[in-house]
C-alpha cells in the first residue's frame, strides 16, 4: 500500500467511525432489526446443525451481534468467537455456547478461554468501520480478517458477512489488493448477498 493509499484510508476510517456514531444515537434498537433478515437466511441453510458460525464480542458503537448468535444457536448452528493473536497473523475461533464465561483479549476484546475447542467456521459475522456495495470493507487497520478470510478460502468455502448501520455505506471506499471482500452485508434494512453461497444450500 502507497503512503497515499494509508492516508485515504485513515481519513476514511475517521469519517466511518462519526457516521457509526451518529447512527447508533438513532437506531436504538438496530440489533433486534437484524434478526429478522438473519433468521430468514437461516432457514434457507440445508443442514444448519453441521454448520459453525462466528460472531463477535460488540465494542463501542458496534451493532450488538449477540442476538444473532442467539437466533443462530436456536437454529442448531455450532457457535464459535475469534481470538486475536500476534499482530500480523490470522483470528483462531474458539467454541462459544451462549452464557460462557470469556476472558479479556488484545484490543479490548472478549474471548472463549484457550480449553475451548478450535473451530474452523462456515460464516463469519464481521465487524467493520465502512461497506460498499460491491462488497468492499474497510476495517479498523489491524488487517486480522484479512488475512483470516484468506487463510480460510484457501482452504476451502467460507461465507464472509458484515453487520454495520445502513449510514456506514462508503461508495467510494479505498480499498488495497489484498483486501478482502465480503460475501454479504447485514443491515437494519436487510440482507444484502454479493456472493451466493451454494456450499451451504
Amino acid at each position: 500500500m502507497s503512503v497515499y493509499d494509508d492516508f485515504e484510508k485513515s481519513h476514511a476510517r475517521l469519517a466511518a467511525k462519526q457516521m457509526r456514531l451518529t447512527a447508533r444515537q438513532t437506531h436504538l434498537h438496530a440489533h433486534k432489526e437484524v434478526c429478522q433478515p438473519w433468521q430468514k437466511f437461516i432457514d434457507t441453510l440445508a443442514q444448519p446443525s453441521t454448520l459453525c458460525v462466528a460472531g463477535f464480542w460488540p465494542l463501542a458503537e458496534e451493532i450488538d451481534v449477540r442476538p444473532l448468535l442467539q437466533v443462530s444457536a436456536q437454529a442448531g448452528l455450532r457457535l464459535a468467537l475469534p481470538c486475536t493473536g500476534r499482530k500480523g497473523h490470522a483470528l483462531r475461533f474458539r467454541s462459544y455456547q451462549i452464557g460462557d464465561k470469556l476472558r479479556g483479549g488484545a484490543y479490548g476484546t472478549s474471548e472463549p478461554f484457550a480449553s475451548q475447542t478450535l473451530l474452523t467456521p462456515d460464516i463469519i459475522i464481521l465487524p467493520l468501520l465502512a461497506y460498499n456495495d460491491k462488497g468492499g470493507r474497510l476495517g479498523y487497520g489491524g488487517g486480522f480478517y484479512d488475512r483470516t478470510l484468506a487463510k480460510l478460502r484457501k482452504i476451502g468455502h467460507v461465507f464472509a458477512c458484515g453487520l454495520a448501520y445502513d449510514e456506514q455505506n462508503m461508495p467510494r471506499l479505498p480499498m488495497a489488493e489484498f483486501d478482502e471482500r465480503l460475501d454479504a452485508m447485514l443491515t437494519p434494512s436487510g440482507l444484502q448477498i454479493f456472493c451466493h453461497p451454494t456450499h451451504l444450500a
